[in-house]
């Protein structure tokens, strides 16, 4: 069974919004796909990764990847305003982070989804 890997960035105050984003997703998937989700994070604690993690399923394998260290490496080159954070960055880490895939999905935490999420990857 062919792996979709999906993103998603947040941090401990916006994780409430995967979570409902990623429900949305898990409603309306095709059952013909595994999905990796990989929540990237600079601090979401252990407490509320358990919760995510509640999630899962046959379908629905789900990690937290704390970015952290690759964040620390490059912030010289990243400017931060006020009306965009960090976690802005993290989409762009993802094809040097995850080399194994030629292609994967990110989508905001906030988006709620309201079809087969496997129908956008497959014609990306």
């Amino acid at each position: 069974m062919n792996t979709i890997p999906i993103f998603y960035a947040c941090d401990d105050n916006f994780v409430k919004y995967t979570i409902v984003s990623l429900q949305s997703m898990i409603c309306n998937a095709s059952k013909d796909y595994r999905y990796h989700i990989y929540v990237l994070h600079t601090n979401i604690s252990e407490e509320t990764q358990n919760k995510v993690f509640q999630l899962k399923n046959d379908h629905f394998d789900i990690s937290f990847e704390n970015v952290t260290s690759y964040l620390d490496s490059i912030s010289h080159r990243l400017p931060i305003r006020d009306y965009y954070s960090k976690t802005t960055y993290f989409r762009l880490f993802i094809a040097e982070m995850f080399p194994q895939y030629s292609k994967a999905i990110y989508i905001d935490s906030d988006t709620v989804v309201q079809g087969d999420i496997s129908r956008m990857y497959l014609i990306i």
